[in-house]
């Protein structure tokens, strides 16, 4: 397949995962309309905004009388429900279909805040939180517990104004065990430091699975004050494309593996802190060109990450670019036209470029083994063109594929 047609087809993928996202279907899967509330639920069944007896008008009354292990089902008659919600019992909160069945909190509070731990929450489209422009009190869905599930649910911050504030659509602080699966998570349009899921503080050992997440500052932002292996993270079969910046790692041990991040606007993947795993993920069409911009990014704060069998193509202008870090292994992987485009010929337009401000750094450098190269002439050696620091200049420098592959892996 020539590289030509490889663009066409992921370019075509990126737009229709586009498309799947902004009406509010999973990028992987699709959980229907829940018809039939009564047999599957333990406990009580509360009943909020039906016309049968007892049913209760607000979301938060129904809450607020279950007790743990009841499920509270809300129908899409009365939708949408302008309201915030607090989960402080540990319960099941369904919505009767999450394209019909809103939660709206009207800039009052967050729309859900879970309080306690085992609760899950499934069926609604959630949207609209209050304003926060100094902390992360506000959110969509703010998780300050352990062992939750969020999943089959649309959200939305949805308002439109420029802000910086600190925003996401489901944040989780000192949370860990939870469970973010088959939302559909996006903005209508991009406004300033919204994020998708953003994890804070020691949130630790949560799985993010099968989620499309679109049209934000991070799609995915996770930023721990812990190291590991106390603080490990799995992102796995995610859609993460056109935010500024696909995923944040800014600290712990993260592994993000088979994911789609494409079309974000400056990176795929900043790393900044802590030791990770990047293995199996398609990363393509991200950066529209600044110094900075690319597929893969790696600063000097983070350092012994593995990148493997990833598809790292057509990034503007770097496949990978290294910052003054070293004992990271890039093994496995297709590096196909990074960097390609009209007049682009300065050195750092290119499938991977690093620098080494330290001489330590330099001696120890990187290890890169078994990699594709398309720029890859002949023989086993592939030369990726860098800098370093020699007798207090920055001169070129080489780092070298040993093993270079001849011809791409099957990663698509």
């Amino acid at each position: 397949m020539s590289n030509n047609n490889l663009r066409v087809i992921l370019a075509a993928i990126a737009v229709s995962f586009l498309f799947i996202g902004m009406s509010g279907v999973s990028a992987y899967r699709d959980s229907g309309t829940m018809t039939t509330p009564k047999s599957s639920f333990n406990g009580s069944v509360l009943y909020v905004g039906g016309d049968g007896p007892n049913n209760y008008t607000k979301i938060q009354d129904a809450v607020d009388n279950a007790t743990d292990g009841d499920t509270v089902f809300v129908y899409d008659d009365s939708s949408p429900y302008y309201e915030s919600v607090l989960l402080n019992t540990s319960l099941t909160l369904v919505g009767e279909n999450k394209e019909t069945t809103i939660i709206n909190a009207n800039q009052e509070g967050d729309v859900i805040t879970i309080q306690v731990d085992g609760c899950s929450v499934s069926g609604f489209t959630l949207r609209n939180c209050s304003r926060s422009y100094d902390d992360f009190e506000h959110n969509v869905v703010t998780i300050l517990s352990d062992n939750n599930t969020i999943s089959d649910n649309i959200v939305s911050i949805w308002y439109r104004y420029p802000t910086y504030g600190n925003i996401a659509s489901i944040y989780l602080r000192d949370a860990s065990y939870n469970t973010i699966m088959n939302n559909s998570i996006y903005e209508p349009e991009f406004y300033g430091g919204l994020n998708g899921i953003q994890l804070h503080y020691s949130s630790s050992h949560n799985t993010i699975s099968y989620n499309n997440i679109t049209n934000y500052h991070h799609g995915i932002d996770i930023d721990n004050n812990i190291e590991p292996p106390d603080s490990h993270n799995i992102i796995t079969h995610n859609y993460i494309g056109f935010n500024h910046i696909g995923v944040y790692m800014g600290g712990g041990d993260i592994e993000l593996s088979n994911n789609i991040i494409t079309w974000n606007k400056y990176l795929g993947i900043e790393i900044s802190g802590g030791s990770h795993v990047i293995t199996g993920n398609i990363i393509t069409y991200n950066g529209i060109g600044g110094y900075t911009d690319g597929g893969i990014e790696i600063f000097f704060e983070s350092s012994d990450n593995t990148i493997s069998q990833n598809h790292i193509a057509y990034n503007l202008p770097l496949g990978i670019r290294i910052a003054d870090t070293y004992g990271n292994v890039i093994t496995n992987n297709n590096f196909i036209d990074n960097g390609i485009g009209d007049n682009y010929t300065e050195e750092h337009f290119a499938n991977a470029y690093f620098w080494y401000a330290g001489f330590l750094n330099s001696l120890f450098g990187n290890t890169w083994k078994q990699n594709y190269w398309s720029d890859h002439s002949q023989g086993l050696f592939h030369f990726i063109k860098g800098k370093a620091v020699l007798f207090l200049f920055f001169r070129t420098w080489y780092d070298i594929d040993w093993s270079a592959a001849k011809e791409p892996y099957d990663i698509l």
